[in-house]
């Protein structure tokens, strides 16, 4: 090791912890948790703010009972479509995972 070594090749030199070790096993399907849990959180406070405008907004009640519903199939098809997107994306991490090992396997 040099004097004028970079910090990315002492950490190529450096024997890996556990926590490295898991951190690169787990990375992908944290990475897509925590997008889709953010992404959902943003969109829920959209119809959030929605539905409380239509509740404090001065339209004729038929019209904001059929608001409410609206909003609340929303909220539905929302909580629906991004579990649904978030388990495909870890299936298909997974399955990824799964391929690499059964190829790895086959090779030795």
């Amino acid at each position: 090791m040099t004097a004028t070594g970079s910090l990315s090749e002492l950490a190529d030199q450096a024997e890996p912890y556990w926590f490295t070790e898991i951190w690169r096993r787990i990375r992908e399907p944290f990475i897509a948790i925590i997008s889709h849990t953010l992404l959902f959180l943003l969109v829920m406070e959209i119809i959030r703010l929605v539905g409380y405008r239509i509740e404090h907004s001065n339209l004729p009640s038929d019209w904001k009972t059929v608001l409410e519903k609206t909003d609340h199939y929303l909220w539905v098809i929302v909580l629906v479509m991004m579990g649904v997107a978030l388990l495909c994306d870890l299936l298909i991490h997974f399955a990824h995972e799964v391929k690499e090992k059964w190829k790895n396997g086959k090779k030795e």
